[in-house]
C-alpha cells in the first residue's frame, strides 16, 4: 500500500544520504504518520490491513535495530529511536502494556538525546530534538524521567521561542506525530512544561 506524500519535511532531509533501506523505511512511516493524521484512525483501512501495516514496519525496524543503525550518539541514530518510539505509540492503541516493552528503546533515546543536547547550539536540530523528548515521554519514557525531561523541554521551546501549545504542535506535526494519538497526552505534557517553568519563576 503506497502511502508516500511529496511534501518535503525534516525527517526526509535528515535520511536523504542514508542507504536506500533505511531511506525508503523513514520515508514510508512518515507517509503513513502523514495519512493517518489526516484521515484520523477512522480511516479506509480496515484493522486487519492496519495490523499488517504494523508487522511489516515492525519486521523492518527490527532488522534496523539488529544491523547496528541505532547507535547513540549521531543525528540520524536518535531519529531512528525516534522512529522506533513512534511505532511503540501506535502498539499502544492495541491495549499493549507499555511498562512490559521498550525499556531498551528508552535507555538508548535517552542517551541520544542528552548526546544530542551537546550539539543543540546548532539550531537546526532543536525543532528535531523537541519532538525526540515528546515522542519519547509519550512512547517509552517513565514518569521518573520527569526530573531531567521537563527542564529540557523548557530549555529548548524557550530557544525556539515557543509559548503555547499550539506553537509546539506546528513543530510537531512536521514530524512523525498523528493528532488522534498524540495530541492529549502531548498537550498534557506540555501543560507539566509550563508549570515547572512558573515553579521556577516563583
Amino acid at each position: 500500500m503506497e502511502l508516500f506524500h511529496k511534501i518535503c519535511r525534516p525527517l526526509a532531509e535528515i535520511f536523504s544520504a542514508a542507504e536506500p533501506t533505511i531511506k525508503d523505511l523513514v520515508r514510508e512511516i512518515d507517509s503513513i504518520s502523514v495519512f493517518l493524521s489526516n484521515c484520523g484512525l477512522q480511516s479506509k483501512l480496515t484493522a486487519d490491513e492496519f495490523q499488517s501495516m504494523l508487522s511489516s514496519l515492525g519486521y523492518r525496524l527490527l532488522r534496523v535495530r539488529d544491523q547496528g543503525y541505532t547507535c547513540p550518539g549521531d543525528l540520524h541514530g536518535a531519529c531512528l529511536l525516534g522512529v522506533m518510539s513512534f511505532y511503540t505509540s501506535l502498539l499502544l492503541q492495541f491495549g499493549r502494556q507499555r511498562h512490559l516493552l521498550y525499556e531498551r528503546i528508552s535507555r538508548r533515546l535517552k542517551v541520544s538525546v542528552r548526546v544530542l543536547d551537546l550539539d543543540s547550539a546548532h539550531s537546526q536540530f532543536l525543532p528535531t530534538l523537541l519532538w525526540l523528548l515528546m515522542l519519547g515521554a509519550i512512547s517509552v519514557f517513565e514518569k521518573e524521567d520527569d526530573p531531567w525531561l521537563l527542564p529540557e523541554l523548557a530549555r529548548v521551546s524557550e530557544q525556539l521561542m515557543l509559548k503555547t501549545w499550539e506553537d509546539i504542535h506546528c513543530e510537531l506535526k512536521r514530524y512523525l506525530w498523528i493528532d488522534s494519538i498524540h495530541n492529549g497526552q502531548g498537550r498534557r505534557l506540555w501543560d507539566k512544561v509550563q508549570r515547572y517553568q512558573a515553579d521556577k519563576m516563583v
